[in-house]
């Protein structure tokens, strides 16, 4: 789940410098076939606020469960389509 880890520093360092992007709304897109695990202690370490929104979007037959994408995406505040 290191990938959740730079995105959340990334948005850290970002809130630092002045006028990047729209300034109201932070979101971080996740594409997978459904083979992650929860990273339940990195989101409630660097978003306890929970003011990042996360969607994931899975794709293909799903051969592995969805259940960490789906708490992703409820936990994030997003969405998970399903294709």
């Amino acid at each position: 789940m290191e990938y959740f880890s730079v995105q959340f520093e990334t948005y850290k360092t970002e809130e630092e410098k002045k006028y990047l992007g729209s300034e109201c709304n932070k979101i971080i897109i996740i594409m997978t076939d459904g083979g992650i695990e929860k990273p339940e202690k990195v989101i409630y370490e660097k978003d306890p606020d929970r003011k990042i929104r996360i969607f994931t979007y899975a794709m293909g037959l799903a051969p592995t469960p969805l259940d960490a994408v789906r708490w992703l995406a409820c936990t994030g505040g997003g969405m998970l389509p399903h294709h």
